[in-house]
């Protein structure tokens, strides 16, 4: 059986051109549904703690290192954007006080690292599935202390990811190959 996605924008369904793509589809959609659980859980948690300073000051040089990678020379610097994409995740659930959340986000982005890195690679004209405002806006609604907008900024955030890998792993949009 083919596994069959509608990308974003309501398009026809398509199907995985191969086994080796439709296993990628299957595990970026299983690593995007454990993000849609707990990430919108972590940053409304982080928004009700009164997170550390250095918690604080780590996850805003996180931010800026991504922009960097993002709009710096040779940009993007998907290796560096993967970095400080992961590194972000890790030390916002780290900064919630829990280990086991934050050994969990660890083994996501472990393995999902591979398929946003395609998914940047071929994603010309398509958002980002790393985006470092999208980050920021999750950063100052904990920063304000707004559970609510950090659970809603962080829903968003994964669901416009999602759109972009999924997107990018079926060719929605791909860049011609040179």
């Amino acid at each position: 059986m083919a596994l069959r996605l509608v990308p974003s924008g309501g398009a026809a369904p398509r199907q995985a051109a191969d086994p080796t793509a439709a296993a990628d589809l299957a595990l970026a959609c299983e690593l995007f549904d454990v993000r849609g659980m707990i990430e919108p859980v972590i940053a409304a948690r982080a928004a009700e703690r009164s997170i550390g300073a250095d918690h604080l000051r780590r996850l805003y040089a996180l931010r800026g290192a991504m922009r960097r990678a993002m709009e710096g020379p040779g940009a993007p610097d998907v290796g560096a954007l993967l970095a400080a994409n992961a590194a972000f995740h890790v030390v916002l659930a780290r900064a919630c006080g829990n280990d086991v959340l934050t050994c969990i986000v660890e083994e996501v982005f472990l393995r999902l690292d591979p398929l946003l890195g395609r998914a940047i690679d071929r994603g010309a004209g398509h958002d980002s599935p790393v985006d470092p405002s999208c980050h920021g806006d999750v950063l100052d609604a904990v920063l304000r202390g707004d559970p609510d907008h950090a659970w809603e900024t962080a829903r968003a955030h994964v669901a416009s990811s999602r759109r972009a890998v999924l997107d990018a792993l079926v060719g929605v949009g791909s860049r011609p190959e040179r």
